[in-house]
């Protein structure tokens, strides 16, 4: 069974994105893989209270375009 994947995206901020997202961690909790891939503030941590396995540094371009 391929497992299902769930994205959630909004070009505004502050629409509820996060919190929406730790509560559907919660509900799946041991059955799920969370990755906050927001580049300015990853706050997930916040509200999941994850293990963390993988953490990586965010390199972007060398400026705006």
């Amino acid at each position: 069974m391929k497992p299902a994947e769930v994205v959630v995206v909004s070009g505004k901020g502050g629409t509820g994105k996060t919190t929406l997202t730790s509560v559907l961690a919660k509900t799946l909790i041991g059955r799920c893989v969370l990755c906050d891939a927001d580049v300015d503030v990853p706050d997930l941590w916040i509200l999941a209270s994850p293990d963390v396995r993988v953490e990586e540094e965010f390199y972007g371009g060398t400026g705006p375009r």
